[in-house]
Order: C-alpha cells, then sequence, then structure tokens
C-alpha cells in the first residue's frame, strides 16, 4: 500500500532500525507438556507402601516408626497383634546383616512383649525371588521388589471384559465378533512416508524398547483406533503378543477432565469396577509392569480451548515415570495446528535419558485387507462388497475405514 511504502521509505531516509515483526497477540512458542514427573520415594518408603498394599493388616508410623540407623521400621499386624520389623537395605543383604536386623529386633522386643509374637521382613531392591531363611532361631521372610509387585493385583475380572468385548460381544447387527474380523493396520512413523506393515508387531517391538519412547497412536475417524487398542491388549493378556510380562491397561478418555484431576484419581475410575486399588496400580506403573492405553484424547471433555486442552495433556504426562510405557490415541484434527499437537503429545526428537514420544499414523485399508476382514462373512457379502469397492471410489474409502462397517 502507498501509505506503507511511504512509512518505510521516511524510516529509511531517518536511519531508525527495521520495523518489529507483528506477532498475534496471545500466541507464544509452545514447549511440550511431557516433563518427568515430581516423585522421590526412597526404597525404605516403597518399600513400606507396598507391603502395606500386600497385607492390609499391617501398619507402620509414617513419623515415628522409620529408624534410620538400623534402616528399619517398626510396626504391628492389627489382626494378631504381632510385631512387625521391616529392614530395609539398599542392597541384598548377608548373614552378618541379617544377624544384625534379628538381634536388634529382638532386643526391642523383648522390651515390651514375648519375642515369639513378632514378624521379621527384609525388602531388598533386586528382581530376584524372596525366600525364607532360618536366622537364630527366627523365621524370616526375604522379599524383594520383584516378589513385592508379584500377584499385587489381581487382573482377573478386567482380563474377562477384555475378552468378552474381543471374542464374545457380537457386531451390531451380525453374529461376528470384534476377533472375527479384525485385521491389524499398517501404519507410517513420524514423518516418514514409509508405509509397513502390521502395527501390532511395532507396538510389541516398542514395549520391549528400554528408551524412554512414548507412542501416540493417531488416525482419523473410522481407521479403527480403538479397535487396534483393544485387540492389543487381548493378544497381549492371551499371550499371542509378548511384552515380556507387562500388562496392558486400556483407559478410555471419552468424556472425562483429566486436567480436573489427579493422576491416582483418573487411575481410580478405571480400577473401581474391578475391584482394583489404584495405589497398587500406580506402583505397578512406576516399575513398569504396565503398558497404559490412554484411549480416545480427541473425545476428553471441558476442549474449548488451546489452554484447556493443553491442561488435560499436563496431566496424562504425569503417569510418564522413568519405566513407564504410554500409549495415547486419537485424531490429529483435535489440535488447532501442528505446533499445538506437537506440544501436546510431546513429539520431539530423543534426548538421552528424556521422555518424548514419538506419532504413529494407521493407514487405510488396501484390497487384500479388506478381503481379510471379510474371512468369516457369506461370499455373497463379500462377492457384492468387492465388485462395489472395485467400481466406486466412494464406497471404497468407506471400507478401507474398517470401523466404519464392523
Amino acid at each position: 500500500m502507498t501509505s506503507e511504502a511511504l512509512a518505510e521509505l521516511r524510516r529509511l531516509i531517518g536511519r531508525k532500525p527495521p520495523w518489529e515483526i507483528y506477532e498475534p497477540r496471545g500466541r507464544t512458542t509452545l514447549g511440550s507438556m511431557l516433563a518427568d514427573p515430581l516423585y522421590s520415594l526412597a526404597w525404605h518408603e516403597q518399600s513400606r507402601e507396598l507391603l502395606c498394599l500386600r497385607h492390609r493388616t499391617f501398619e507402620f508410623d509414617e513419623a515415628h516408626g522409620w529408624d534410620s540407623e538400623s534402616k528399619c521400621w517398626t510396626g504391628v499386624d492389627r489382626r494378631t497383634g504381632d510385631h512387625v520389623f521391616l529392614y530395609c537395605p539398599s542392597n541384598p543383604t548377608n548373614d552378618v546383616e541379617l544377624r544384625a536386623f534379628v538381634d536388634n529386633a529382638a532386643r526391642k522386643r523383648s522390651h515390651d512383649g514375648n519375642v515369639e509374637q513378632m514378624r521379621l521382613i527384609v525388602a531388598e531392591p533386586s528382581d530376584t525371588p524372596g525366600r525364607r531363611v532360618e536366622i537364630q532361631g527366627h523365621g524370616v521372610s526375604i522379599q524383594t521388589e520383584q516378589s513385592l509387585l508379584a500377584g499385587l493385583v489381581d487382573f482377573s475380572d478386567y482380563f474377562k471384559h477384555i475378552e468378552r468385548r474381543a471374542n464374545r460381544d457380537h457386531l451390531p447387527d451380525s453374529t461376528l465378533t470384534l476377533e472375527d474380523m479384525y485385521v491389524p493396520s499398517n501404519y507410517r512413523v513420524g514423518e516418514s512416508n514409509v508405509v509397513n506393515e502390521n502395527v501390532e508387531f511395532f507396538l510389541q517391538e516398542w514395549s520391549n524398547d528400554p528408551t524412554r519412547r512414548q507412542l501416540a497412536l493417531l488416525a482419523e475417524y473410522g481407521q479403527g483406533k480403538s479397535s487396534c487398542a483393544l485387540l492389543f491388549c487381548r493378544h497381549v493378556i492371551s499371550g499371542k503378543l509378548d511384552c515380556s510380562g507387562k500388562v496392558p491397561i486400556l483407559l478410555e478418555l471419552r468424556g472425562k477432565s483429566p486436567r480436573d484431576m489427579e493422576p491416582e484419581d483418573l487411575l481410580a475410575t478405571w480400577a473401581r469396577p474391578y475391584g482394583i486399588d489404584a495405589r497398587a496400580l500406580m506402583r505397578l506403573l512406576i516399575a513398569g509392569r504396565l503398558i497404559l492405553i490412554l484411549e480416545g484424547f480427541d473425545e476428553m471433555a471441558l476442549v474449548g480451548d488451546m489452554e484447556m486442552r493443553l491442561n488435560h495433556f499436563r496431566t496424562l504426562w504425569r503417569f510418564c515415570y522413568p519405566k513407564s510405557k504410554i500409549l495415547i490415541t486419537g485424531r490429529p484434527n483435535f489440535f488447532l495446528d501442528d505446533e499445538e499437537m506437537k506440544a501436546a503429545l510431546g513429539i520431539s526428537e530423543p534426548l538421552p535419558g528424556k521422555p518424548y514420544c514419538q506419532a504413529v499414523q494407521l493407514m487405510p485399508f488396501s484390497e487384500d485387507q479388506i478381503r481379510e476382514a471379510l474371512r468369516n462373512t457369506d461370499r455373497t457379502t463379500q462377492s457384492e462388497i468387492y465388485q462395489l469397492a472395485g467400481r466406486d471410489k466412494k464406497f471404497f474409502e468407506i471400507v478401507a475405514r474398517p470401523s466404519l462397517w464392523v
């Protein structure tokens, strides 16, 4: 415009500095929502918590029950009245340390009661099985992190629920189940144009990856994100996929408002129907024993503006402990633009020792995948769908999105 040209000419004649570059108000560079959660629970605190989750009648005074010099908790079994002594060494114990622990416990107990009425427990921070030993006429239970975590949660009701949804519930207007028609989607990773086969194998490999890589499983409406998440859970639980014993937890975000919740509260909403203690579930997550699947971020409640949306993800990423495995799913068009999506999902280049997220894009079905999905339908239905898909491009685009017709 003429006025702008004149203003620029006057600036040059007057040798004034260049004009400031216009930045839209309210929009600044967005930082990643993915960061390390605050967590600094010492081993003696962890072991006390795990022991109390396994033995609900054990009670330790958090303020006065810990003796830092002897590295020992003193508590009580409310059911029997027995004193409970919990020794928490920083490393696996030897015979000398075990005898010192037993002597110390017997000395304390002899002051106020019968030394026979005491439980002696050692908690070692290791991945070896637990065991029981006899020291100076007293039985000592030696527990490890592995043994304390083993069997901490009974997932049987949850496993039955997943099995029913995948293998027993019929699809609408059909006698077939989701498993009868399921075909793993192909996928692309990040910005790559290379299409890879079978996303389930990719998820299996990721679950066993020791790095702090998390995944965002992205796809447009109807491309099978929810089916993929559910069948991945089913195939891990059944042993079809090997995820090194990790348990997949399918936590649906539909209608939830994570920004108004603590992570433990979000876990509790999932755990309550199965009679599972959310504290125990959090312990397994921190220990790397779970695959947490946060399904359907695009269907969360209260997402009216960018700040509200980002606050949801701030809460969700508080699950990202050093050993956590988190898969988050949804539609990319939930976000205003790529910058918001990358900030919310934590999509970035990996840095040593830092958490980051990798985007995985599900692809529409190919002709061969459509044929495989129809493997259990009658021949007439198969033939009609094949023929119509072959001559009608719009119809093919519909059947290439498996969730629209199963």
